[in-house]
């Protein structure tokens, strides 16, 4: 039977302590900073697509970070011409042949994911 003594029972945390946690926080903060307002506006100058819709929401005043759109008039456009899709399709743009395909895609899809499962 060994004797321990109190230098033997040192424990030694793997943790780092909570300034070296506070240190990377706000490193990663610095760098998300960097990120987000340094580089990300970078591809913007130099693909036209994004450039062209970058100016587009400029023009328009749209607020990307913002939740709702209900005051830019590009989305009562929008909703008003979704409801009327929906309000005047006919549905025959759609042949019942294509249902069936689907239908059948999915029961074979089924199938094989619970083949699967009952082998694992």
């Amino acid at each position: 039977m060994t004797i321990m003594t109190q230098t033997d029972c040192t424990v030694k945390s793997g943790a780092p302590s909570a300034g070296a946690r506070l240190l990377r926080l706000g490193l990663a903060l610095v760098v998300l900073v960097c990120i987000v307002y340094g580089f990300a506006p970078i591809p913007v100058e130099f693909f036209a697509p994004m450039r062209e819709y970058a100016d587009v929401v400029r023009d328009t005043g749209i607020e990307p970070g913002a939740l709702y759109y209900t005051d830019v008039e590009q989305t009562n456009y929008a909703e008003m011409s979704n409801r009327d899709v929906i309000r005047y399709s006919t549905h025959s743009d759609v042949s019942p042949v294509v249902f069936v395909f689907v239908f059948l895609y999915f029961c074979i899809l089924c199938y094989v994911i619970t083949k699967r499962r009952r082998n694992i």
